[in-house]
């Protein structure tokens, strides 16, 4: 799927997740009748198994309908909840009442539902000494794990393109022997290189440029604004501040293309 489409696909799970919890809070404000407060509590702990239907089952579809796509659409989520998660719990607890400064200083009372000492279901407190830990970093695990370059290598299974020689190439063995043009490497899909060339074309990127930066491992728009534009412009041969252009563009088509 598209960069952006990610990023949006695991941005949504933990909004629907914390944006439901804090409606159950709000339902819950003023209310003294023990009755109801146990009804409430009732919907919460629903309303966690329907949290963790919701992080598992998209797994558990593409996995049997699109085999193929389960990598990416793992790493999207698990980075979603990684990095969107903690800003999620951040506005919800805004919205349900309470100060999500005095939260994170006081901590999170019955929260998660968990087996008690007698048996039934108690909810579990999270202290400050944990959940600030914890928020920090889950906030750097989802920014490394969100890395256009990591996402595609993870995708994938084959680590990002490594950097260009910019030594001369030793002459061939055997002089008279044909050569064969470099090839693309043959795990990208066809489309992707297509689209890439196409992208390169409208930015005026000469063919000769366009080769190098495919014979580069470069195959796809997401493996090119993954590269530095000092990158771009050693392996093509353009001047830095083309490549930072051409950097700024891909960027934007990934982004936003299709908003």
């Amino acid at each position: 799927m598209r960069y952006y489409r990610g990023i949006l696909f695991g941005a949504l799970i933990p909004g629907i997740i914390f944006l439901g919890a804090a409606m159950i809070k709000l339902s819950g404000y003023g209310v003294t009748d023990p009755v109801v407060i146990q009804s409430l509590w009732s919907l919460y702990q629903l309303w966690f198994v329907v949290a963790i239907a919701l992080i598992v089952g998209p797994l558990v579809v593409t996995y049997i309908r699109i085999r193929d796509a389960f990598r990416e659409i793992l790493v999207f989520e698990i980075g979603g909840l990684a990095f969107f998660g903690p800003l999620w719990f951040v506005l919800a607890t805004d919205l349900s009442g309470t100060p999500w400064a005095y939260v994170i200083a006081g901590g999170v009372v019955g929260a998660i539902p968990f087996p008690g000492p007698s048996g039934g279901i108690e909810g579990l407190n999270i202290g400050p000494i944990v959940l600030i830990p914890a928020i920090v970093l889950s906030l750097l695990a989802g920014i490394y794990v969100l890395r256009p370059s990591f996402v595609k290598s993870f995708a994938t299974g084959v680590s990002a393109p490594a950097r260009v020689s910019t030594a001369p190439a030793s002459a061939p063995a055997t002089p008279s022997a044909p050569t064969t043009p470099t090839a693309p490497p043959a795990r990208v899909d066809e489309k992707e290189i297509q689209e890439l060339r196409a992208f390169l074309t409208q930015q005026g990127v000469t063919p000769a440029q366009t080769e190098a930066i495919l014979a580069a491992g470069i195959s796809s728009l997401t493996e090119l604004g993954a590269t530095p534009p000092e990158d771009i412009a050693r392996i093509s041969g353009m001047d830095v501040s083309a490549a930072n252009s051409l950097n700024a563009a891909v960027q934007k088509k990934v982004w936003f293309e299709g908003l």
